[in-house]
């Protein structure tokens, strides 16, 4: 009975110890198993690719969206006065044109000739040919001079800087540089085309300083309410317009002027005519600003 009894402690003892080594030797199988498995490099987190970014289109680039809704509204707007009317609307970054309306036809530039004078007197400053404090007029030097034929539509600077650079001169460099064939300082003469891509050269600043254009935009922008009666009318604080006027009394009244956005972005738009007046061009100014603004 004690042989018995003890046989079966010792059987019970080589029980445990089998299951002891059993689940000893499956734990250091796993953990070889574990050992002897390369670790897997966590993935990388995707990053989005700059190229795959939907860029937001600036209001510049929605108005080229928008460019068949506005040549539609030019042509009513034109169709329905009596007078000659022409109106060249450009994206200045691409230059794509997004209205033309007798792109073509020349007019008497009035003062816009002047747009032609303190382009190439500013170049000449940069270009150290003159000094930007050399006399023009009587206390006028030629930095107040260029102001001044832009902000006042100062006569007497215009015509004084334009003998002083030579019409042939200007209108030569003008037409060969830039190939702006229709634009004139010697007849005073310009089509509503060449006139905006002028106002595109200021915005893009083509071989203008800086400084030079930041003046320029500065004339074109703070000016007697006396000469912004047109265009700029028809357009409220959310775009600023920079605007060059000529007129002939009742006969002609002409615009060329920049639009630029809240976001920076920027149209150039000449609109030209003749017996039609400041205040249906300021009219047009209204319609365009609804659609340029408008987020459909």
């Amino acid at each position: 009975m004690v042989l018995y009894s003890v046989l079966s402690v010792f059987l019970l003892i080589l029980t445990a110890w089998a299951v002891v080594r059993h689940y000893k030797l499956k734990s250091e199988a796993t953990k070889n198993q574990f050992m002897s498995t390369p670790i897997q490099d966590e993935p990388p987190i995707q990053q989005d690719n700059p190229e795959q970014i939907t860029k937001k289109p600036n209001l510049a680039e929605k108005a080229v969206q928008k460019s068949k809704q506005l040549q539609q509204t030019t042509e009513r707007w034109a169709a329905s006065k009596k007078g000659s009317t022409s109106v060249v609307i450009i994206e200045p970054t691409s230059e794509q044109v997004l209205v033309a309306v007798n792109p073509q036809k020349k007019y008497f530039a009035a003062s816009l000739y002047k747009l032609l004078v303190v382009y190439y007197g500013y170049q000449q400053i940069d270009n150290g040919k003159i000094s930007s404090d050399q006399q023009i007029l009587k206390n006028l030097n030629s930095k107040q001079c260029l102001d001044k034929a832009i902000r006042s539509s100062d006569s007497p600077c215009g015509e004084t800087l334009r003998s002083l650079f030579g019409a042939k001169k200007i209108t030569s460099k003008i037409q060969k540089k830039y190939q702006l064939q229709n634009i004139d300082a010697v007849n005073i003469t310009v089509n509503a085309k060449d006139a905006a891509e002028m106002m595109a050269m200021i915005w893009r600043s083509d071989d203008l300083s800086d400084q030079s254009r930041t003046a320029f935009l500065d004339s074109l922008k703070d000016q007697p309410a006396l000469y912004r009666r047109g265009l700029p009318k028809g357009f409220d604080s959310k775009i600023t317009v920079y605007n060059k006027v000529g007129w002939n009394y009742q006969k002609e009244w002409h615009d060329a002027a920049i639009l630029e956005f809240e976001d920076g972005s920027a149209l150039t738009i000449a609109v030209l005519s003749e017996n039609v007046g400041m205040r249906s061009i300021a009219n047009l100014g209204k319609q365009l600003q609804k659609i340029l603004l408008s987020t459909d």
